[in-house]
């Protein structure tokens, strides 16, 4: 029977310790949350002391401000009086919701008043200073009218300030009394839950290292993170520099041994010299594109660009290579396509270049189309979709999910056929990706393969300035041009030397930026080609001393060994006009220096009396622009002579193929300046139908042919 009670006993004291403990934790609770709530009273009449303090502090120094500004007469320090009125309407604000008590509301608003009417009396003086100067603006203040109400509001700060502390007192109070109330009541609490809080208390201190450490570990992977970063930023521009250098020398000087009497062979050994230059520089260009791509540096432009341009000269890029190996190279533009849109014109045609490139490596034969139409559109863009399709050796179905990863290719073997880095495409991804586009791919091995791009660009109602493809040499039309070189590799030196000497281009050469400004000093230059690295002055602080040193607006063009994210910046910041990559192409450089000699020059009218050509379809690609007018006329006087000698070639060796390809092309750059008529598409016609017989006389078709174009060149030029 004792048992039994002290069993019911015990059960009772553990119900009645359990009720004791939720009473004195709901107590505590309660007491908790007074506290809190006291608390947040007390935070605010803090807040509220603050913002007095801070508020007597602002009126006495715009009272200060304002009447040293007028005695002094230093305009300058009223600079700052509108922003400082407007802090004071923000602590009036602030002092309106942090005071809860009506008993303060009346001494508030007569402090409101009162501030209202100091900054409306201070920017009276400002105006009367401003309007009739010190004399006038000195008698105002010698009213004391504002010096009363800065008393008075200062005043009214105190009483303010001492009402509200009596409310602090008594929020202590009662934080204190709270507070001995939780301790006293939550006493037996803590001695039950000793054992608990204990182990909770290592718990929270272990958690909270464990927390700190995991913070300071993201710390430092965060700055490992910025460390490489820049360290790969300064790795890329350092080999972007060491690496394009020699290989400038090696290309430019290549280029020019080519152009010097040769034999058999000795062509051959500069033919693999250059291939071999190029892949190389190719290979480097990948590998910095996708280093960029990944350390997060780079970036995609968004400016205005004459599509038709930019597609022509890709047309004309490929069409030689293509021609080259024996393939036919089609186009199918759509018509409706804007002709000027906004995008990054450059990584577009980097995009299609390696789509391109890849189309006519892996295709012995058969042919390569490059599709363009119109996707969607809507009132700010348009998507467009570029399809490049081949016959080529296709890609095994298995294949196509990783043929877009790094250092991939279709076939272990492709490398060895046929070259290359594995990271085109790789590139052509992560390209597009930054656009905001997107990429599929259909093949069938031995069938060939098409690839589609998705691309958005932003319509534009203005027109556009589009630079010509290539430019030959135009000393004939600026002889008079005087070209200052600032470079400092002596075999970049010889290069650009024997490329302007050759092109009769009158020019100094200076090593480094201190001599460039001496130079310029003394001399009077057109154009200033300079190197960014350069020792004692590199390329943009020469920039720099140029334009605001020597006030000289002479056109700049930076050599770069890269063109690393931010360049374009640097560039426009420095005063640089225009910027062009090593290795130095001859076709670049000329290609640069006419653009900015004509910016400056720029001033000659197109020839309007033509009896062949008919400018109406070029006007109305142009949209008025008489420049990109000029400048597709110049190139139309290079390129045509050249296809028409490319033409009498294959019609001597009888290859019907590349008359064919040729011919069609023809039709293209004939139709830029109107010459569609039937006589010249028949003549065109004639010369592949008389290849194709025995007894035919295509040269005879051709002189004919040829004789137009020449006539068309001489209107021309």
């Amino acid at each position: 029977m004792f048992k039994k009670i002290l069993k019911y006993l015990t059960l009772f004291i553990f119900l009645v310790s359990v009720f004791v403990i939720v009473l004195l934790q709901f107590n505590s609770g309660q007491n908790i949350n007074s506290l809190i709530h006291s608390n947040t009273r007390l935070l605010n009449e803090l807040k509220t002391q603050r913002e007095l303090q801070v508020l007597e502090t602002e009126i006495i120094t715009v009272e200060s401000n304002v009447r040293g500004s007028i005695i002094t007469e230093r305009a300058d320090h009223l600079k700052n009086v509108e922003e400082e009125f407007k802090n004071i309407r923000s602590g009036l604000t602030k002092l309106d919701i942090y005071l809860e008590d009506p008993s303060t509301d009346s001494i508030l608003n007569l402090l409101t008043k009162v501030v209202e009417r100091k900054i409306n009396y201070s920017e009276a003086i400002i105006r009367q200073y401003q309007l009739f100067g010190k004399d006038s603006a000195e008698e105002y203040i010698n009213l004391h009218r504002g010096k009363a109400m800065t008393d008075s509001i200062i005043l009214l700060i105190d009483k303010l300030s001492y009402t509200r502390q009596a409310l602090v007192k008594s929020i202590s109070d009662n934080i204190a009394e709270n507070g001995n109330k939780a301790r006293f009541r939550g006493m037996f609490l803590a001695i039950v839950a000793a054992i608990s809080s204990i182990f909770a208390f290592f718990y929270i201190i272990a958690n909270s290292r464990r927390q700190q450490n995991l913070i300071a570990v993201l710390n430092e992977s965060e700055r490992k993170e910025k460390e490489s970063s820049r360290i790969k930023e300064q790795f890329l521009s350092n080999m972007s520099h060491e690496i394009r250098t020699p290989l400038n020398a090696i290309l430019g000087f290549t280029n020019l041994l080519n152009k010097t009497p040769l034999n058999v062979v000795q062509k051959d050994y500069v033919a693999y010299m250059q291939n071999s230059g190029q892949n190389l520089l190719a290979i480097v260009n990948d590998i910095l594109d996708l280093s960029k791509i990944e350390a997060g540096m780079m970036r995609i432009e968004n400016a205005s660009f004459h599509f038709p341009s930019l597609i022509a000269s890709i047309e004309t890029m490929f069409q030689e290579k293509a021609t080259a190996k024996g393939i036919i190279f089609e186009s199918v533009i759509d018509k409706n396509i804007p002709t000027h849109l906004t995008g990054d014109s450059f990584r577009l045609t980097q995009i299609l270049s390696n789509l391109l490139g890849n189309a006519i490596k892996f295709t012995a034969k058969g042919k390569i189309e490059l599709l363009i139409h119109i996707h969607d559109k809507n009132q700010e863009q348009v998507i467009l979709t570029f399809e490049i399709r081949d016959t080529g050796i296709g890609i095994d179905q298995q294949k196509l999910d990783f043929i877009f990863d790094r250092f991939q290719q279709a076939e272990m073997d492709t490398t060895r056929k046929f070259g290359g880095t594995g990271l085109g495409l790789s590139i052509v991804k992560q390209l597009v990706l930054l656009k905001n586009g997107y990429v599929e791919v259909n093949s069938k091995q031995g069938k060939g393969s098409t690839f589609k791009v998705f691309l958005p660009f932003g319509l534009l109602n203005q027109k556009a300035v589009v630079e010509p493809l290539k430019i030959k040499s135009f000393a004939d039309k600026q002889s008079n041009a005087h070209i200052l070189v600032a470079e400092d590799n002596e075999m970049n030196q010889q290069l650009v030397r024997h490329l302007l000497i050759t092109s009769d281009f009158s020019f100094v050469m200076v090593s480094n930026g201190n001599e460039a400004l001496n130079k310029i000093k003394n001399e009077k230059f057109d154009l200033l080609l300079l190197d960014i690295q350069m020792p004692e002055k590199d390329g943009y602080e020469t920039a720099r001393l140029i334009r605001s040193e020597l006030k000289s607006d002479i056109r700049i063009i930076a050599m770069t060994a890269y063109a690393l994210p931010g360049d374009k910046e640097k560039c426009l910041a420095a005063g640089i006009d225009d910027y062009i990559t090593k290795p130095i192409r001859e076709v670049e450089l000329f290609n640069a220096i006419h653009r900015n000699l004509e910016v400056r020059n720029f001033g000659k009218k197109l020839k309007t009396n033509f009896k062949l050509v008919n400018m109406n379809y070029l006007k109305e690609l142009s949209g008025g622009d008489q420049i990109f007018e000029e400048r597709l006329l110049q190139q139309f006087e290079i390129q045509l002579p050249e296809e028409l000698t490319a033409l009498e070639q294959a019609i001597i060796q009888k290859n019907r193929q590349q008359v064919h390809t040729i011919a069609h092309s023809l039709k293209s750059t004939l139709g830029y300046v109107g010459l569609t008529s039937n006589r010249i598409i028949n003549l065109l016609a004639a010369i592949e139908e008389e290849l194709a017989y025995p007894g035919g006389k295509p040269l005879e078709s051709f002189a004919e042919f040829k004789e137009i174009c020449k006539q068309a060149l001489n209107e021309i030029s």
